[in-house]
């Protein structure tokens, strides 16, 4: 424990620090990490590019980014486990978002993550997840672009358990964390049935399946042809005017021989025949009120 020979003092902490478990401490970043930001080295994607051309998936290596893997490159600079914090584009301010997260194997990182190598005072797992929960608003700086500093980040305040507790913690929401990913696969493909059974229960009504035991039940007191009729009868059927005083004829299909074969008392009947349309009238009329804004 030599690493926390000088831990924080409750009064030298930031704001949104708490109150620790006894046994725990609170210890500033650059104490339980090793930084390699110096290792760091840009490649314009444009050279990325030319470097891959023509080489097997098995030549290549992942590139990192602030938050995540943002290409590929021929060549690697870190060969070890390490966590990858965001030094700028990261989502800071969003307590819901991760500014962290693990990579492993042989990689090469751009000058937008810090590199952090856990020591033995922490394990990799618990300073993941404390990074992922932590405010970071007291820590970064910058108006259009947050930039959390390699000076900040050594200073950011992180809660240390024991290194038992440590494990046992980080393998607990390990577990939660995947019972969650298992409940957000069962929610999307719960939705994508709830789409199949909307489309089905849509194709049950407008071809009477969904109201067959209805129609069993309830004698039929007027057809649909009955309602056309009396559609056309009564003026709306043959014609009317428009917003705009144009007549308006409203065709019956022509042809219903090819289509599906509907329940006893149903008819087929174009849009025309049983509604009215006043997009022309409306669309005309926001024109010319647009013209008078413009012209004022």
């Amino acid at each position: 424990m030599d690493l926390l020979a000088e831990p924080l003092s409750r009064a030298n902490l930031e704001d949104g620090t708490w109150p620790l478990p006894n046994g725990w401490c609170w210890v500033p970043l650059g104490k339980i990490v090793e930084v390699h930001d110096h290792r760091r080295r840009p490649i314009k994607a444009e050279e990325r590019q030319a470097r891959i051309v023509g080489k097997s998936p098995t030549e290549l290596y992942p590139y990192y980014g602030a938050t995540g893997q943002v290409g590929l490159i021929d060549d690697y600079l870190f060969d070890f486990p390490a966590i990858l914090l965001g030094e700028d584009g990261a989502p800071f301010l969003d307590r819901q978002r991760a500014k962290a997260y693990s990579v492993s194997g042989q990689y090469w990182v751009n000058n937008h993550a810090h590199i952090l190598a856990p020591t033995g005072a922490t394990t990799h797992g618990w300073l993941l997840h404390a990074l992922n929960f932590i405010d970071y608003e007291p820590h970064v700086g910058g108006t259009t672009r947050l930039k959390l500093t390699k000076a900040d980040l050594e200073q950011i305040p992180i809660p240390l358990a024991p290194i038992a507790e440590q494990r046992r913690i980080a393998a607990r929401v390990d577990a939660l964390f995947a019972e969650i990913s298992e409940g957000e696969g069962a929610l999307n493909e719960a939705r994508k049935g709830l789409d199949t059974f909307g489309r089905a229960l849509l194709k049950a009504a407008v071809t009477g399946e969904l109201t067959e035991d209805w129609r069993n039940a309830n004698p039929i007191t007027e057809t649909a042809h009955d309602l056309l009729a009396r559609s056309k009868a009564s003026g709306a059927g043959e014609g009317s005017k428009s917003a705009r005083g144009r007549r308006v004829v409203r065709a019956a299909l022509s042809n219903v021989s090819t289509l599906p074969q509907l329940p006893d008392g149903w008819a087929w009947a174009s849009v025309g025949e049983i509604a009215t349309s006043s997009v022309i009238g409306l669309g005309s009329g926001l024109n010319r009120a647009n013209r008078g804004r413009q012209q004022r």
